[in-house]
């Protein structure tokens, strides 16, 4: 579909399992018209980690295991498989979680990701030696970040090379 003239562009959203990168990948080495991104707590948590009946983690897709978690930073900094890092922003009153009662079925299915979209990025991307270049800039992060906060309010603007953006003070040894 991404391949055709009918659709000029497809952007797949929130990707959480690594198994779907070769096909990504193939489709775009292929010619197809395609962006793909996953979200910070994709990034940062894996399931393992997470204790049974957090309903702060529970989210659509859900958070995967470690070695999924790792194979999502190869295909972000390694295959380019992922273009960028995009919040999903769901935030919720915290009585809407049921962190008290650790109710799956009643909890909301959603992470405030807006306010921790760069620390947690940042965190573990300079664990797998994640440059601050890379992370800012004229790449994917920077862009992505951009195009995080726009497509959060429903528009969609460019985030080009040499157009104003805002900017950021990142401690880079913290």
């Amino acid at each position: 579909m991404a391949k055709t003239n009918k659709i000029p562009h497809i952007h797949i959203a929130h990707v959480s399992d690594a198994d779907t990168l070769s096909a990504i990948k193939s489709a775009k080495d292929g010619g197809a018209k395609l962006t793909a991104e996953t979200c910070p707590h994709y990034l940062y948590f894996n399931a393992e980690s997470i204790p049974d009946g957090s309903t702060l983690h529970k989210c659509a897709p859900p958070i995967r295991e470690e070695e999924n978690r790792q194979r999502l930073w190869d295909g972000l900094l390694k295959d380019e498989a992922l273009d960028m890092i995009s919040s999903d922003h769901s935030p919720s009153p915290l009585d809407l979680k049921h962190v008290d009662s650790g109710d799956f079925i009643k909890a909301w299915g959603g992470i405030s990701g807006l306010q921790l979209s760069l620390p947690l990025t940042w965190t573990r991307g300079k664990e797998r030696g994640m440059t601050l270049s890379q992370f800012t800039g004229e790449n994917k992060f920077y862009s992505a970040f951009c195009f995080s906060f726009c497509f959060f309010r429903f528009v969609f603007t460019s985030c080009e090379k040499g157009r104003e953006t805002r900017d950021t003070v990142i401690d880079t040894h913290q």
